[in-house]
């Protein structure tokens, strides 16, 4: 299913349409669901939004010009056009032009089983999607180009991934185990987990580096952070004070999180003006049931 939504009284500087589609039922525990960007902004005018901690985005760039990313201290500017962003440790802040992306986030058991290797190599970086997937890479971008409307971008990626799918082994069950224990907010401790899986503190730090990109400590200080942080995005207007998750021991600690993640207070951030991201977060939640795909339950579909 498909969508789209736009609009802008916010700005007379800045328009956008954005959409988003969920994977086809075979691919859905695997994708984060797709997303599509248009945008526009009037000439001279200089714009950039925050894009949340997230896991691996596929994305091919179909009209515009150069625009780049900083994250995690680095600038990939400018961005090739066919582009996958490892995970990420804390925001993206991209520079809005006008133009059009469109892409899917790989859930960390996608990432295993549609792709494979270890993504702490390109944890906080962007790399030519070639590097990654080859000649699939070639053959994605010119079907994405060569679709009329976004449901044929759809079926471009759908294709390339359905055929990964049918050619690769089952990804180990542990991943989907620990996408689950990182939506709970129960669980507060990397011993926890561990207790949970049965797997010694070594052979899980190994694990998760090779699957989700972080190390243990960082994997769970970004599962409840971005649990946080959503809610103060949602509840706009909302003093942040009272939605802090109740793994911190105090507002102290989420602000020393806020600025890590994001460089910037939780203040700041809910008074950020970010349009685009704004619609992006109501529509995908319309569509695909969650405001980001970090936050996407499986054991709903």
């Amino acid at each position: 299913m498909t969508t789209q939504a736009g609009q802008k009284p916010d700005s007379p500087e800045i328009g956008y349409r954005v959409e988003f589609a969920a994977a086809s039922p075979p691919l859905l525990p695997y994708l984060g669901g797709y997303h599509s960007f248009h945008t526009e902004v009037a000439a001279g005018v200089l714009h950039e939004e925050m894009v949340l901690p997230a896991w691996i985005n596929v994305q091919v760039q179909t009209r515009g010009g150069d625009w780049g990313i900083r994250v995690a201290g680095r600038s990939f500017d400018p961005l090739p056009r066919l582009m996958i962003t490892g995970p990420t440790s804390s925001a993206q802040f991209c520079r809005v032009i006008t133009g059009h992306i469109i892409g899917v986030y790989l859930m960390p058991r996608g990432w295993a089983r549609l792709v494979g290797g270890d993504a702490s190599k390109i944890a906080d970086q962007i790399v030519d999607m070639r590097t990654i997937l080859g000649s699939d890479a070639d053959e994605l971008g010119a079907a994405v180009l060569a679709a009329p409307d976004f449901a044929g971008q759809v079926a471009a990626f759908e294709a390339v991934f359905s055929r990964r799918l049918a050619q690769s082994k089952p990804e180990p069950s542990q991943i989907v185990e620990i996408e689950a224990l990182l939506l709970d907010p129960d669980i507060r401790s990397v011993e926890e987990v561990t207790e949970r899986l049965g797997m010694p503190n070594w052979q899980f730090a190994r694990f998760v580096r090779r699957n989700f990109g972080f190390t243990p400590k960082m994997l769970m200080r970004r599962a409840r952070f971005i649990r946080t942080i959503v809610q103060i995005r949602e509840a706009k207007g909302q003093g942040w004070a009272t939605l802090v998750d109740e793994a911190y021991t105090d507002q102290s600690h989420f602000i020393r999180d806020c600025r890590d993640f994001l460089e910037m207070t939780p203040t700041r951030f809910a008074a950020k003006f970010q349009p685009v991201a704004h619609a992006g977060m109501v529509e995908r939640t319309r569509i695909l049931g969650d405001p980001h795909h970090v936050l996407q339950d499986e054991s709903r579909n």
